[in-house]
């Protein structure tokens, strides 16, 4: 056991931790070791594979002198009702002390959300856990209803968004990644993961906070130590605590490289201009595709580090 009542992290900063568990049916001890061991405040879990707060496994996987916030799936149909596990799910493992307020969000179609707010002496922040399945590939319906759960959580100084979002970050070229990127990029977001976090090799999890908020000691576990993901943990400071430097990377385009003269060439040869559909849908489609690769051509994306100043320290949502 952990004396908390000596560590020295209670009032300067807060640790976090996520896994997905597929499943907390054999790893109920696991999971309560993991959070016991690497003296996490707080332990995002998805595919946690519960019913209710009242699931042996969950009352398992909480450590002495912490709570649980749990987010069952909704079964509403007889195929889930007929399964033996009920896949999906969300559970939050928080250290007592820890003053945390669950938020009214929208419900969303294409993923599992569970909103909470932290309210500590170190550390006051939105903390965001989401949880996409990946039985199906990420469309444009993710990509719009995250881009609203961020609009929800503009207004709130420090954000932090986990979980597993079962797109594969690692491919620039996979369905979704690039308007998911865009999305970060165009909220002030940072991505900090930015390895594989699963065994076959992709991106699936993340950790995403703004910008110019400060976060360290990022670590990313391999997978298949606890189940098929890979454990990610981090360290947000408060007031008085130092922060290790680190200037995240973004991706952007040079816009100011492109050769014009190159661009209308390439333009006017294409089919927009030489052949363009009659249909208005074909033809909305022809100027997104053509745009699009020619944009790609002649200002690819390229990851740079960011130098945004930090927010002031007196501003923040009140």
């Amino acid at each position: 056991m952990i004396d908390v009542t000596k560590s020295s992290t209670r009032s300067t900063s807060i640790s976090v931790g996520l896994l997905n568990a597929q499943s907390l049916g054999n790893k109920a001890a696991s999971v309560n070791d993991c959070i016991v061991d690497n003296r996490l405040d707080l332990l995002a879990v998805v595919e946690s594979w519960h019913d209710s707060f009242e699931t042996s496994n969950v009352i398992a996987a909480t450590p002495v002198n912490y709570r649980v916030i749990e987010r069952a799936r909704p079964c509403s149909d007889a195929t889930d009702a007929s399964l033996v596990h009920n896949h999906g799910g969300i559970c939050i493992f928080v250290r007592s002390h820890l003053k945390i307020k669950l938020l009214d969000f929208p419900l969303y179609r294409s993923f599992q959300l569970l909103p909470l707010y932290i309210l500590n002496p170190a550390i006051k922040s939105l903390f965001l856990v989401v949880y996409r399945p990946g039985s199906k590939p990420p469309t444009s319906e993710f990509v719009e209803e995250f881009s609203d759960v961020l609009e929800h959580s503009s207004s709130y100084a420090q954000c932090t968004v986990v979980g597993d979002v079962n797109v594969h970050l690692d491919d620039p070229t996979a369905p979704q990644v690039s308007p998911f990127l865009d999305l970060l990029s165009n909220f002030g977001l940072s991505e900090w993961v930015r390895q594989p976090t699963h065994s076959l090799g992709h991106q699936l999890d993340v950790l995403i906070t703004r910008t110019d908020q400060p976060v360290s000691a990022v670590r990313v576990d391999p997978p298949l130590l606890l189940s098929d993901h890979s454990l990610i943990t981090a360290m947000f400071a408060g007031p008085g605590q130092p922060v290790v430097s680190y200037r995240p990377w973004v991706q952007c385009r040079c816009w100011k490289r492109i050769n014009d003269d190159a661009f209308t060439a390439d333009l006017l040869d294409s089919d927009l201009v030489v052949s363009p559909p009659v249909d208005v849908s074909e033809l909305f489609n022809c100027y997104n595709t053509t745009l699009t690769r020619l944009v790609d051509l002649h200002a690819p994306v390229i990851a740079v580090m960011s130098y945004s100043p930090p927010t002031a320290p007196w501003f923040d949502r009140d």
